[in-house]
């Protein structure tokens, strides 16, 4: 991995729950050209506090808003860790077989309640990540990428994200 990936990876790392992953959240991929989930700067991030804060009273400001989502047990995997990568174009390629396989066992190390894949073009790769788990039944929905140029899709992620918090729950005690 190139040095901007390896620090990423140790970004996001350090938001891992302590207590367990119980909803695994799986993005495609870092935003092209910059940003980061877990440097509070990207569309998902911006959209999703909003949704965060309202249903679950998390904080917004940023590194408080990070550590309540890791605290609450949710933690964001990119399926590829390659600025702007778009696995589902080459769903045989060697590093997109791997990325299923990473995801699978994430799936089976850490038994989260749900998988939550934002961006409908990649569930067919999270479906399968998670079918080849020791987890096959683990629930899974699926949220719209929340572009930022197109209000009807930011609404979409925002109601079904209020869906996935409402059916599993803001934090591990629920």
């Amino acid at each position: 991995m190139l040095s901007e990936e390896n620090n990423l990876e140790a970004i996001r790392r350090s938001f891992l729950p302590r207590d367990g992953i119980r909803v695994l959240v799986i993005g495609e991929s870092p935003p092209p050209g910059r940003g980061f989930f877990y440097t509070c700067d990207s569309t998902l991030f911006r959209s999703a506090v909003p949704v965060f804060a309202r249903v679950c009273s998390f904080p917004t400001e940023c590194s408080q808003f990070l550590r309540a989502f890791s605290d609450g047990g949710f933690y964001l995997e990119d399926f590829s860790p390659l600025r702007g990568d778009h696995p589902h174009e080459r769903p045989d390629a060697p590093d997109v077989r791997g990325a299923v396989q990473r995801i699978s066992k994430l799936v089976t190390e850490h038994k989260p309640a749900a998988v939550v894949t934002v961006l409908e073009r990649i569930a067919k790769l999270v479906g399968d990540a998670v079918s080849s788990s020791d987890r096959p039944e683990t629930p899974q929905r699926v949220l719209p990428f929340p572009h930022f140029r197109n209000p009807r899709a930011q609404r979409e992620f925002a109601i079904g994200l209020e869906g996935v918090l409402s059916e599993f729950g803001c934090t591990h005690a629920r």
